[in-house]
C-alpha cells in the first residue's frame, strides 16, 4: 500500500460542511455518497496527481493550496494557476476518460477530498457521469 493511501480516512462532518453540494442531495444519495467519500492529507511538496496518471476520482481542496503544472522537460515546469481551498478539479479529465495531462502539487499542508469509485445509485444519475465505469463493482 502507498503512503497516500495510508492516510486516506473518511470525511468528518465539519469536512463534508465545506463541501456544499453534498448539502444538496437527497437523503438516498447522501446516504450513499457520505461512506464512499474519501479524504487524504498531503504534505507540502508531494503529488496529488502527476501527469499521465489515470484518472479515477475528481478532487476537492477541504485545506490548504494545489498547484496545478504541466511537466516541461526534464527540470522545468510550466504552472498554469492555484487551486484554493473549495476548488474542484479532474471532474473533465474523469469525463473524457484521458490520463492527466498534468501534475497537481500540494503547496502546503492540504487535505483533499475525493468521492467514491464506483457508480452511483440511479437516484444518484446527476452524479453517475461523475464516475468511472464500474466494470461490476458497486463499491
Amino acid at each position: 500500500m502507498c503512503a497516500e493511501a495510508e492516510n486516506e480516512r473518511p470525511a468528518t462532518g465539519r469536512e463534508l460542511d465545506r463541501i456544499p453540494w453534498v448539502a444538496v442531495l437527497s437523503g438516498e444519495d447522501r446516504a450513499w455518497v457520505v461512506p464512499r467519500l474519501r479524504v487524504r492529507e498531503w504534505e507540502a511538496g508531494r503529488f496529488v496527481v502527476r501527469a499521465g496518471d489515470p484518472s479515477t476520482h475528481w478532487r476537492g481542496v477541504l485545506e490548504g493550496m494545489l498547484r496545478v503544472e504541466h511537466p516541461h522537460g526534464d527540470e522545468d515546469h510550466l504552472m498554469f494557476s492555484g487551486i484554493p481551498a473549495g476548488g474542484w478539479f479532474g471532474e473533465g479529465t474523469l469525463l473524457k476518460g484521458h490520463a492527466f495531462m498534468f501534475s497537481v502539487q500540494a503547496l502546503r499542508k492540504s487535505v483533499v477530498a475525493q468521492p467514491g469509485r464506483g457508480r452511483l445509485p440511479p437516484a444518484g444519475a446527476a452524479f453517475d457521469c461523475l464516475q468511472p465505469p464500474c466494470h461490476g463493482a458497486t463499491q
